[in-house]
């Protein structure tokens, strides 16, 4: 340090994490520091120690001494009065741990401040503040603090009893009096009567300067996130301007100058960071939580029972005597023995058994309370033990899994054992671990909602009222840029002004976008609001309120202050307990067969080599299978032509960012269309599978081990720093891997050949073990939708009933397959949908009807439980609890067709239950009301007046009941709207509902869609009108946007200029139509942009101008084509006809009839056409 540079530390500092109070980004906080030669630095968020650990890291990483501490929200220590007591007062003030002891005791305040305060602003009791001070260096705070507010209020008697008090309270020596100077008026008041008082009271002074942003043209980064927390747009930019520059990071000859008068308080902040020394336990070992195995075992006793119980169960024979009944092989056997022993011996010598104990104790009890597990995640399942304990259900030996993928002896790394429950109970899971383990030793864990670059543009534009039109704008470049840099994780901005011109341009030439950008950049990727992690927890040794601070998550619970990795550098359990829909569906479906059909179908029983399945995957008739919807997805199971359960692994393996360069090979070589060929030929027994491809990492790993005499856990680190592009180790990579090439005699060129080729298949290669698992639950899917259709179908729209779109083309789905579906039924229905006995029907269940709520179901369900079925509107009325099943209730139940059994018109029913349930909402029910319902409840209902009016009216229209069932059920059930025209629509339509709305860019098959979109098809779509919006631009062009439906869902389509006066006066909602056009996206939302329109009659009879039969193998015989030329014969016209004939390899070529068979367009031409060769088989050119 120069000897003439006064040392100063600064004590006062927000970071980002104190969310949207600060501007400072943390990482800027310690390399100002250290560029400052500071020789330490604090950082106290507000109310939160969210970024200690990674603070701490990055402190030493830049050699600067980090002091944990936050400010906090303290009760009055001078009694108050509070106006409003969800908002009680607080006051500020800041706590320095000293030592570890501290940290801990801060933890344990602010953990207390959020679960254990009570109120809507979490804050710091004084008697807890008295009860655990002590370890802890205090100051005033700021303009906040009671000592300052009083000051400035004039209260000089109360500010100097709560100085008094806090002091007392800190211990000696540990309290000291705040001095701030950032030029605002109130602090030239305060700052002499804080020194006055100092002296009164003997307290010493501490110079701080609270850090919130880097420098002091930040200064309205501070104010726009304060506006953005509280959402006050400005009138200008001008309003951003703030009151004081000042709270920025100052170097020591700042604070030096502004507090000349003053050096001690200079002086201070040195001798307080060198009384400060919390050393975090972080990258000292793991916090393994104790596990008490039952009956006093010792843990690797019962460990080894437990895998000894898992033999038997895995592998029946595993000790059967009679060679006759062995189906274990010796080969297979003597891997199993090898295999245990190693990976036993590893988990040993690492400390890990209590973590298997623990993962198999939760899985387990899943397992005994029929909560559906899945069959493993991620490397896990390449573990044996893994196997053998229940925690997975794929045996790693049967498909080349390899355990050290898994862990590594190598690497001193927790073992990550990633699980998927059933989304409906996986709180139940949680909430055994919480019991188990105690409620004080497990939370889940925090994440950040960040504001990324699109989100922190909105926020931005948002405040300072920016035009729609230019942020979205804006929005969509940096959307253009993104997709061109998928792996761009964070300061996207920045680099799309670096790198896309067309971003440049706009924030060259418009100075709106240009002030929108540079406040935008500013906040970007900044941390908006703690959330929960979706799957993770935490399970401590101690209660962990004396290892990190909690909070409290949105569902109660507690929650940590600290990110997943933030835990796992303290050595913390994390475990990732994720819920899985599909589990959920699976379940759902096996218990619909079993009370369905009586038969008991297990996961375990379903074949691997079932033929329905595979003819289902062959087809890409992926709707509702696990991983395999997405249109990539299908294009990509039809060229590779799913025959066995690798192929499905594979499929799994091949769709992802990495490995997608080798899917073209792999089908060519797949189908023979190119050779296989091996990078040497000792590594074929291990590339066979995937034709010479390394598509898995454990390929990479076994080919190192095999070539070059790796071991698989050196093979495994090889792989990692490869796949990670860790550029600073690579060179002593290849180095080893050219010396072990040398030594087993390999030309040099051929290895340095195969180092490459190795070297790029570690980048892009796919964990088998999680493929291999999750192919498995794709399969299961597969398996139920191929062999037991209705149970699928009914399981599955129970899974996606939030999903309005998804139920709709489910059901259209279900019609296509000749699924009954039936309407609820109050005296039917359960509450999800259910199959009906005999009838393969799919009923629907109540909850799927709108407004009609959990409790509402429970009611209709417990009432019909105890009582039998209800025989009437009336009757159903008077037994229900109202205040449960409400009139809006029950009118929604009438128009759904869930009270069709009554046998009255729904129409008439909805007249009834109004008439009904009108005096339930004029307040309390009364005897004379009591009166009304039992003199319904008789015979002579029928015969009263009232009634007798009602007996005149009869059902709602066919357009007005379908209305109705879609607007409460989301799809329709007695029919559709489209039924009419069905024939028509199939031939005419070239797309459909499912290609537009909202299709999110980061799908998994976005390339796909970026590349369809890329290339504007046009498209004809069709169906009933459901709503007409009619606008005008800012500029004054008319526009229309319609909304169209279809079998599918809804589209959006738009009508510009020069169609709006054409058509604005003859499109009504309730008609049908065809329209034309191009399918285009505008920020992730697909609408079709229109040119061409018409009634559906006038579309068939004019758009097209010739007809495509396609004709599979079965029905191309002599006979049936004598039928086609008979139907043409009744539809003579002007269109050629095209005869495609389809067989299992695909489309032959194209032949064009005769003219003298010539066709014109009709509804009825194309259903005698589709009678004889199934619906879907004509399809209509549009020039």
């Amino acid at each position: 340090m120069n000897s003439g540079r006064v040392p100063f530390v600064h004590l006062h500092s927000r970071s980002e994490y104190s969310l949207l109070r600060s501007g400072l980004r943390m990482r800027d906080l310690v390399r100002l520091a250290a560029a400052h030669r500071m020789p330490a630095v604090a950082l106290t968020d507000v109310m939160n120690m969210h970024a200690c650990v990674s603070f701490h890291d990055q402190c030493y990483r830049e050699g600067v001494k980090p002091i944990l501490g936050a400010e906090i929200a303290l009760e009055p220590v001078v009694p108050a009065i509070d106006v409003d007591p969800q908002n009680p007062t607080v006051f500020e003030l800041v706590i320095l741990a000293e030592d570890y002891a501290g940290y801990q005791r801060l933890c344990e305040a602010l953990t207390r401040a959020h679960l254990d305060a009570g109120a809507v602003t979490p804050r710091v009791a004084t008697a807890w503040f008295e009860e655990l001070a002590g370890k802890w260096i205090v100051l005033s705070g700021g303009a906040g603090g009671e000592v300052f507010r009083h000051l400035a209020a004039g209260e000089r008697g109360k500010a100097r009893d709560a100085a008094a008090w806090l002091a007392h309270a800190s211990g000696p020596g540990r309290f000291f009096l705040e001095l701030q100077w950032h030029k605002l008026p109130e602090e030239r008041t305060v700052l002499p009567a804080l020194v006055e008082l100092s002296k009164q009271l003997a307290i010493p002074t501490v110079a701080t300067n609270q850090c919130a942003y880097a420098a002091p043209a930040d200064a309205s980064t501070l104010e726009l996130l304060a506006r953005i927390r509280t959402g006050s747009a400005v009138s200008s930019i001008d309003d951003l301007a703030p009151a004081s520059d000042q709270f920025h990071f100052k170097s020591h000859e700042e604070m030096a100058d502004a507090f000349r008068n003053l050096p001690e308080a200079i002086a201070n902040t040195v001798a307080i960071a060198d009384r400060c020394a919390v050393e975090l336990p972080v990258g000292k070992g793991h916090l393994m939580p104790a596990f008490d195995a039952p009956g006093g075992m010792q843990n690797r006793a019962y460990f080894e029972q437990l895998c000894l119980e898992g033999l038997r169960a895995r592998y029946p024979d595993w000790e059967s005597e009679d060679a006759a009944a062995h189906h274990l092989t010796k080969k297979k056997r003597a891997e199993i023995e090898k295999r245990l022993a190693f990976e036993t011996e590893t988990i040993v010598s690492m400390g890990f058994i209590n973590y298997f104990l623990i993962v198999a104790d939760f899985v387990r009890h899943a397992r005994q309370q029929g909560i559906p597990v899945g069959p493993g995640r991620g490397s896990a399942a390449g573990s044996l033990v893994s196997y053998l304990l229940g925690i997975t259900d794929v045996d790693p030996l049967d498909f080349g899994l390899v355990f050290e993928r898994f862990l590594n002896p190598a690497r001193r790394k927790m073992p990550d054992i990633d699980m998927d429950f059933c989304e409906r109970r996986r709180p139940e899971v949680i909430e055994y671990v919480r019991t188990r383990y105690g409620r004080d030793r497990v939370a889940q864990i925090a994440t950040f909602s960040t504001m990324r670059a699109r989100a922190a543009v909105r926020d931005t534009g948002r405040i300072l009222g920016t035009p729609a039109q230019k942020v979205e704008r804006v929005c969509a470049l940096l959307g253009d840029h993104y997709r061109g840099h998928p792996h761009l994780r964070f300061g996207v901005i920045a680099d799309a002004l670096d790198k896309h011109e067309p971003l440049r341009e706009a924030y060259r030439e418009d100075r709106d976008i240009n002030v929108l950008i540079e406040f935008a950049r500013r906040i970007e990727d900044m941390p908006r609001n703690l959330s929960t992690h979706a799957a993770g927890i935490v399970i401590g040794a101690q209660p962990l309120r004396t290892l990190l601070p909690l909070a409290r998550s949105s569902d109660g619970e507690a929650l940590t202050q600290v990110d997943m990795f933030g835990v796992e550098r303290l050595g913390l359990l994390k475990m990732d307990l994720l819920g899985l829909t599909n589990l959920t569906i699976i379940d759902d479906a096996l218990k619909l067969i079993r009370d369905c059909s009586g038969e008991s179908v297990t996961l375990a029983a379903i074949p691997l080599d079932d033929a329905p399945t595979y003819r289902l995957l062959q087809r890409a008739d992926m709707l509702g299978i696990f991983q395999l919807e997405s249109a990539g997805m299908r294009r990509l199971a039809r060229d590779i032509g799913m025959e066995s359960f690798n192929d499905v692994i594979a499929l799994v393996a091949l769709y992802r960012p990495g490995p997608m360069p080798m899917r073209d090979t792999y089908v060519r070589r797949k189908h023979g269309v190119e050779p296989v060929a091996y990078p040497h030929e000792k590594l074929e027994p291990i590339l066979k599978e995937t034709y010479g491809i390394m598509l898995y990492q454990e390929q990479v790993m076994q080919c190192l081990h095999s070539l070059l005499g790796y071991s698989l856990a050196d093979a495994d680190i090889f792989r990692d720093i490869m796949s990670k592009k860790l550029a600073d180790r690579i060179p002593e990579q290849k180095a080893q891997f050219m010396q072990r090439a040398a030594k087993k005699n390999l030309d040099p060129g051929l290895a340095e050949t195969l180092f490459e080729d190795i070297a790029r298949f570690s980048g892009y290669g796919f964990n088998k073990s999680h493929a291999t698992a999750y192919a498995l639950v794709a399969y299961w899917t597969a398996y139920l939708k191929a062999n037991r259709p209705a149970a699928f179908f009914a399981a599955l729209m129970a899974g996606k009933l939030q999903d309005e779109a998804k139920l709709a083309e489910i059901a259209s789905e279900c019609r296509a397959r000749r699924i009954p579906l039936l309407p609820p039924d109050v005296n039917q229905s359960s509450a999800l949908f259910t199959v009906e006995r005999g009838a393969g029907a799919i009923r629907c269940g109540l909850a799927a009807i709108r407004n009609v709520g959990p409790q509402a179901v429970g009611e209709l369900l417990s009432e019909r439980s105890a009582h039998g079925p209800f025989n009437s509107i009336d009757d159903l009325c008077l037994r229900i609890d109202r205040r449960t099943v409400s009139r809006k209730v029950v009118d929604s139940l009438v128009k759904a067709g869930a009270c069709d059994s009554f046998g009255i018109p729904r129409q008439r029913l909805s007249f009834i239950a109004d008439d009904i349930t009108a005096g339930w909402e004029r307040g309390a029910e009364s005897e004379l009301q009591r009166s009304f319902f039992d003199a319904f409840d008789t015979a002579a209902t029928a015969l009263s007046p009232t009634r007798a009016k009602l007996d005149a009216v009869g059902e709602w229209d066919v357009p007005t009941r379908l209305a109705f069932e879609k607007e409460m059920l989301g799809f329709y059930v007695s029919g559709h709207p489209l039924d009419a025209i069905a024939p028509v629509w199939r031939a005419l339509s070239t797309a459909d509902a499912r290609q537009t709305g909202f299709q999110p860019e980061q799908a998994d098959d976005a390339g796909d869609t970026a590349e369809f979109f890329a290339e504007q098809r046009r498209v004809v779509m069709g169906g009933l009108v459901t709503a007409t919006d009619w606008r005008k631009s800012r500029k004054g062009t008319s526009y229309g946007i319609l909304s169209i439906g279809d079998f599918y869902g809804t589209s959006e389509a738009l009508i510009w200029s020069e169609l709006f006066d054409k058509y604005r006066a003859r499109v009504k909602q309730g008609s049908l139509w065809f329209l034309e056009g191009t399918l285009k996206r505008s920020f992730n939302r697909v609408s079709l942009w229109t040119d061409r329109l018409a009634p559906a009659g006038e579309a068939i009879e004019q758009w097209p101008d010739g007809v495509r039969i396609r004709i599979g193998e079965a029905h191309a015989n002599e006979g049936v084509l004598e039928a086609l030329a008979s139907v043409f014969a009744r539809h003579k016209g002007p269109l050629p006809v095209d005869l495609v004939f389809v067989d299992e390899k695909g489309e032959a070529p194209v032949v064009r009839l005769p003219d003298e068979q010539r066709v014109a367009p009709s509804q009825e031409l194309i259903a005698g056409i589709e009678s004889l060769f199934g619906e879907g088989c004509v399809s209509f050119a549009v020039p």
